[in-house]
């Protein structure tokens, strides 16, 4: 019997994350605040990494999610300057 892994989804790491925080809101808003920038700057970085490696999409888990999208196309745009 082989074992075959799932391909990794690209941004669900970062997007479980994301909704982590929102949760997190309800229970304590400075920490929100601060998981929720930890967040901004996964997706920024997402983004130069794609950058890099010549992705020309976001991660579709970001997809319905305008601030997740913004901040990885701020970090994919950083790479080309």
């Amino acid at each position: 019997m082989t074992s075959s892994a799932l391909p990794q989804l690209r941004g669900l790491d970062i997007r479980m994350q994301f909704a982590k925080a929102k949760v997190m809101r309800v229970i304590d808003s400075n920490k929100a605040e601060l998981e929720m920038a930890d967040v901004l700057e996964s997706a920024y970085f997402s983004g130069f990494l794609d950058s890099c490696a010549a992705k020309q999409t976001p991660p579709c888990m970001f997809a319905d999610e305008p601030v997740l999208l913004a901040a990885w196309e701020d970090g994919f745009h950083s790479h080309e300057t």
